[in-house]
């Protein structure tokens, strides 16, 4: 259940591919989201990698809010949620 809510289901991928076009444009830290990253957080360098884990579990809440309530996800819409948490 989990996997297809936060990597497998078809409005969950192009938004994680979105999130790592946004990591990646933002940081100096080239990553590759797979679903062990996106179910788990990136686990290698851990400390270096506080940023992102926070951002993955931000993103991770938003995507189940919305399917909660049977919203359609905008990744825009999350990076204003991530930019409160800024």
């Amino acid at each position: 259940m989990l996997t297809h809510l936060f990597v497998t289901c078809s409005e969950a991928q192009p938004f994680w591919s979105r999130f790592n076009n946004w990591w990646n444009s933002k940081t100096e830290d080239t990553i590759t989201l797979d679903k062990n990253k996106i179910v788990y957080g990136v686990t290698d360098n851990f400390t270096r990698h506080l940023a992102l884990n926070f951002c993955i579990i931000i993103a991770k809440y938003y995507l189940y809010t919305g399917f909660k309530k049977r919203r359609t996800v905008l990744f825009r819409c999350l990076l204003s949620n991530i930019e409160k948490h800024n």
